[in-house]
């Protein structure tokens, strides 16, 4: 689409806008350049005509006492976010604090009464996080065959969203970028789309079963081969891994069961 030409030409996917339940936030992930990263516009009333503010106003449809204060549309709010993002995009990506998989990036407008403003960005090591990990189990609570090789989401690089439950995604790992891969399990923008409404406890914990089921059932040509990597991630500053994922081999016939 036209509005994600900016990105485009830097090798970049817009792939994902979402609000929270307080309608205060909009978020936006965007990969390309062996990076995926989560980018955040929140509401500021002292500052009803921010970017950020318009964004929120007209995704969230709030009730605004100026047009100056939304978009006329969504195709334009979309515009403009995704053209705020691909100014920033260079710089958010050669800094190196922005791999943490903890690390949501801030975006907003910095000026002043004489200056016009510009699009700034911040680096934030979202608190959330933490509670998303405190959700997972580590792989010895797991009921599966072992050993299992495992594999840290960090190393993984998306290649593109797929069919199926949660965020299932075609990846491959940065040692080996020929291999494509199948990732299945919860990711933490899956836990910033839906812990609000409690959702996210019962997702991890289908997928956590459905794991557990294919692992344990006797092989059999019609029934998928269970995960042989498992994929795991850690809070910042700590290196205790919990599991998030598995991988499978891409079979392209199959996308999407």
């Amino acid at each position: 689409m036209s509005y994600q030409n900016a990105l485009k030409a830097l090798g970049v996917s817009a792939e994902w806008i979402w609000g929270n339940d307080l309608e205060t936030i909009v978020f936006a992930q965007a990969f390309g350049n062996d990076q995926t990263l989560i980018f955040r516009f929140a509401l500021d009333k002292a500052h009803p005509q921010s970017l950020a503010t318009r964004i929120v106003n007209c995704y969230h449809d709030h009730t605004v006492d100026s047009t100056s204060a939304t978009f006329p549309n969504r195709v334009s709010m979309r515009m403009a976010l995704w053209s705020a993002i691909a100014t920033v995009w260079a710089e958010c990506r050669d800094n190196p604090a922005v791999n943490h998989p903890d690390v949501v990036v801030d975006v907003y407008e910095l000026g002043s009464k004489d200056l016009s403003p510009r699009i700034a960005w911040s680096i934030c090591h979202e608190e959330l996080f933490n509670e998303y990990v405190d959700l997972l189990l580590p792989p010895s609570q797991l009921s599966v065959k072992q050993p299992m090789d495992t594999v840290d989401f960090k190393s993984l690089i998306r290649l593109n969203q797929l069919g199926g439950r949660g965020c299932t995604t075609l990846v491959h790992t940065a040692s080996d970028p020929q291999t494509q891969l199948v990732f299945k399990g919860i990711d933490f923008r899956t836990f910033l789309n839906t812990y609000e409404s409690g959702h996210i406890q019962e997702e991890i914990k289908i997928y956590y079963r459905s794991m557990e089921l294919v692992s344990n059932m006797p092989r059999h040509p019609n029934i998928m081969a269970p995960a042989q990597t498992l994929v795991t991630i850690c809070k910042h500053g700590d290196d205790k891994p919990f599991v998030c994922g598995s991988l499978y081999p891409f079979l392209p016939n199959e996308v999407g069961t």
